[in-house]
């Protein structure tokens, strides 16, 4: 799909948001760097709402006031992070495999992903190795 971004975009109305969209996508999966820089990015964004996340968790522990616009800004966070650890935690056993290293080995997937994108390896391939696909239809 990440290859084959540039010709959808050629297929929706190029005024519209779905283009600008697929387009940033684009180009946030152009390379290896941009595709890494794009995942620091996210990063800093998970961290700040993780933290947000934490410290309304915190007060709410110690007793104090929670402002319900907060809570309702960090839920989804903190929803799609549970559903997201459950779904992990049931491949994981499924495989037989204790869920500390799981997830262990998941970051360490992750960190070697990201290292080789800034080294330039192409984004798909350091994503899903041996799985280049076909580029846009025709080619």
């Amino acid at each position: 799909m990440a290859r084959r971004l540039g010709w959808i975009a050629d297929r929706v109305p190029i005024d519209s948001a779905v283009h600008e969209r697929i387009e940033t996508a684009r180009r946030r999966l152009a390379t290896g760097p941009a595709a890494a820089a794009w995942a620091s990015e996210l990063m800093r964004e998970f961290r700040m709402i993780d933290a947000r996340a934490r410290r309304l968790r915190n007060t709410l522990v110690h007793g104090g006031p929670a402002v319900e616009r907060a809570a309702e800004e960090v839920l989804p966070f903190v929803e799609s992070i549970a559903v997201d650890a459950l779904s992990v935690s049931i491949e994981g056993r499924f495989d037989g495999r204790d869920l500390v290293d799981t997830f262990l080995d998941r970051r360490t997937r992750a960190e070697a992903i990201l290292a080789e994108m800034k080294a330039g390896a192409d984004p798909v391939e350091a994503l899903w190795p041996g799985r280049r696909g076909p580029g846009p239809p025709g080619s």
